[in-house]
C-alpha cells in the first residue's frame, strides 16, 4: 500500500472514531473548564450519576418501558446542574421548586448540591412511577426535605403561591409541558415564587438549530424563556446547549423584581 493511501486510511479511520465518541469528546472538554472555573471535581457527584442509575433501574422494573426522557439522560447537564446549584446558592438553607418532577433525576441533583435544602415539586401525576419515586426519594433524604403537589401546573402553583405569599424558591426549575400556553404560563407562576438572586432554570429551552422551528418539542419552552428574558426579570442570563442540537437549558439570576 502507497504511503499516501494509507494515510488516507488513517485518516479515515480517525474522523470515524472521533464522529462514534462525539458525545463522549464534547462533554469531556466542557466538564474540564466547567469544574476548573467553578473549583469543582467529578469525584463531587460520582454518588448522584450511580444514585440516578439506581433511580432508573427503580422505575424500570416497577414501570417498563414507560420512564420519560430526564436530566439524567445527559451527564452534562447533570453535573451543570449540581455546578451552577453551589456556585450560585449561597443561602444556609435552600429551597427548591420544579414543575415536572417524573421520576426525581434533577430533584437527586438539587438535594445532593445543597444538603440543607429542601424540595418542592409540581407534577402532573401521570405516570404511575411518579409517586413510588416520591416515596424513594424520601427514603433516603427524609421525609421533610420533599413536598409533591399534584395537578396541572397551571394551577397548582398558582395556589401554591396564593397560599404561601411569603414563600421564594432559591432555585425555580420548569421542566413541565412543552407545548402550547402552558411554558408560558409555567413561567409566569414561577415569577411569583421568586426573589431578587433566585436562579430561574428552563429545561429544553435551546436558541439554535431545530429548536427555533414551530411546532418541535423544545420550540414553545424557547419561545416563553425568550419571553422571561426579554422582561428585565433577570440580571444575568445564559443558555446552555447540550450534546444534541435539540437538547440544552436556559437560567437566570433573578434581578431587582421591580424592573419586572
Amino acid at each position: 500500500m502507497k504511503p499516501s493511501v494509507r494515510y488516507l486510511a488513517l485518516l479515515v479511520f480517525t474522523v470515524t472514531l472521533f464522529c462514534i465518541y462525539y458525545d463522549v469528546l464534547y462533554e469531556r472538554i466542557h466538564y474540564h473548564f466547567l469544574y476548573r472555573k467553578l473549583g469543582g471535581s467529578l469525584k463531587d457527584i460520582k454518588s448522584v450519576h450511580l444514585f440516578h442509575n439506581q433511580l432508573t433501574n427503580f422505575v424500570n422494573q416497577i414501570a417498563p418501558n414507560e420512564l420519560e426522557g430526564n436530566s439524567a439522560d445527559s451527564r452534562l447537564q447533570t453535573e451543570w446542574y449540581y455546578f451552577i446549584a453551589r456556585a450560585l446558592v449561597h443561602r444556609g438553607h435552600a429551597r427548591i421548586c420544579e414543575i415536572g418532577f417524573n421520576a426525581g433525576h434533577a430533584a437527586v441533583t438539587w438535594l445532593s448540591a445543597l444538603p440543607n435544602s429542601t424540595y418542592i415539586g409540581f407534577d402532573n401525576g401521570f405516570h404511575n412511577y411518579t409517586q413510588r419515586c416520591v416515596d424513594y426519594l424520601k427514603r433516603y433524604f427524609g421525609e421533610q426535605r420533599i413536598d409533591i403537589y399534584y395537578g396541572s401546573s397551571d394551577t397548582t402553583v398558582w395556589e401554591y403561591a396564593n397560599q404561601h405569599p411569603w414563600t421564594s424558591c432559591d432555585i425555580f426549575h420548569v421542566d413541565g409541558q412543552h407545548y402550547g400556553e402552558l411554558p408560558f404560563q409555567d413561567i409566569a407562576n414561577a415569577k411569583r415564587l421568586v426573589a431578587s438572586g433566585s436562579l430561574i432554570i428552563v429545561d429544553d429551552a435551546v436558541l439554535s438549530g431545530p429548536c427555533e422551528r414551530h411546532g418541535s418539542f423544545c420550540y414553545n419552552p424557547t419561545q416563553a424563556w425568550k419571553q422571561l428574558n426579554a422582561s428585565g426579570l433577570m440580571s444575568t442570563a445564559e443558555c446552555i446547549r447540550l450534546e444534541l442540537p435539540w437538547r440544552g437549558f436556559c437560567f437566570g439570576i433573578v434581578g431587582s423584581l421591580t424592573s419586572s
